[in-house]
């Protein structure tokens, strides 16, 4: 590649490296909020129960179905809203890492940007995903979505027990079989919500494990390719 034309594809790819961080950081910046307003959405509406008892026992079915229905819709939508954030930083992260390594290769020439990458990433000209990737941003990512995950399926728990038992306990349904119709709602919300968790589960797994996949087959690529130019 001449000079020129090298010029040009680095302003290019700087130029993208640029709106990848930003997008990074933006992405940061939701996750924050997200959780925020995930948190008083539900510490507002457990206040609100609390705060008004009395008046709800006199309609039990209404803070049943709250522990049972509404509160882990708010939670799942947290979830699924957070996992989004999540792989999307993890995804610009992997091709972040993947410029730095291609811009580290065009400039330093040969293998020598490997161990410069792997031993010393703060020498290379773009660094910011190697130093991180370095002092284990990618395994942080997974331990947190690993906490979350569990968090989530805690709290879940939580709310059906609450809402099972005052479901059992204060409802009375004027119909035929009322004890068998309140099984079946709360076997039923609870598979609804153990299946909404699998499928959680599912889709961050897979898609954290293709954004590292993707980084490591360029890297098994990338090494060959440097050693023979």
């Amino acid at each position: 590649m001449d000079a020129a034309n090298r010029s040009i594809w680095l302003s290019a790819v700087s130029d993208e490296y640029k709106a990848l961080r930003a997008e990074g950081t933006m992405l940061m910046q939701q996750q924050y909020l997200l959780a925020y307003w995930s948190v008083s959405a539900l510490v507002l509406l457990l206040v609100a129960l609390s705060s008004s008892w009395d008046k709800v026992k006199e309609l039990p079915l209404a803070p049943a179905l709250a522990f049972l229905v509404v509160m882990p819709t708010l939670l799942m939508g947290f979830a699924l809203s957070w996992s989004h954030v999540i792989t999307g930083m993890a995804r610009v992260g992997a091709h972040l890492f993947l410029l730095e390594r291609k811009v580290a290769a065009l400039i330093v020439g040969g293998g020598q940007f490997l161990q410069l990458a792997d031993e010393h990433p703060e020498r290379i000209p773009f660094a910011w995903e190697h130093v991180l990737w370095k002092r284990g941003s990618q395994a942080q990512i997974e331990r947190t979505v690993e906490v979350v995950l569990i968090g989530v399926a805690s709290l879940l728990l939580i709310l059906w027990v609450v809402g099972a038992r005052i479901l059992g306990e204060f409802v009375f349904l004027n119909i035929s079989h009322a004890d068998l119709a309140r099984t079946a709602i709360a076997a039923g919300t609870l598979a609804l919500w153990v299946a909404s968790w699998a499928m959680l589960r599912r889709t961050l797994k897979s898609q954290l494990r293709l954004a590292t996949d993707e980084m490591q087959s360029y890297q098994e690529l990338s090494g060959p390719l440097a050693r023979t130019e």
